[in-house]
């Protein structure tokens, strides 16, 4: 499956948290996510809808995708 959110290099291009998070889901669902992270299941919805989350809520994401905060945030690694 082509990845729309990645350039020929499988470099994920995104311009959002919430894209960055949904590239990385690869497949998997919200479903699988909120019980992965153990974020309620309406705020990985609304993350991914583009609002807000939490430090704390998407810290536990991206340790659940195996992704920094860093990345996930400002789309940059350290």
């Amino acid at each position: 499956m082509k990845c729309f959110h990645c350039d020929g290099t499988g470099e994920v291009i995104t311009s959002n948290p919430a894209e960055r998070v949904f590239a990385v889901l690869k497949g998997r669902s919200q479903t699988w996510l909120y019980k992965a992270s153990d974020v309620d299941k309406a705020t990985i919805y609304r993350f991914l809808s583009g609002k807000e989350m939490s430090v704390k809520n998407l810290s536990k994401v991206c340790k659940a995708l195996d992704v920094s905060l860093d990345w996930v945030v400002n789309g940059e690694e350290n």
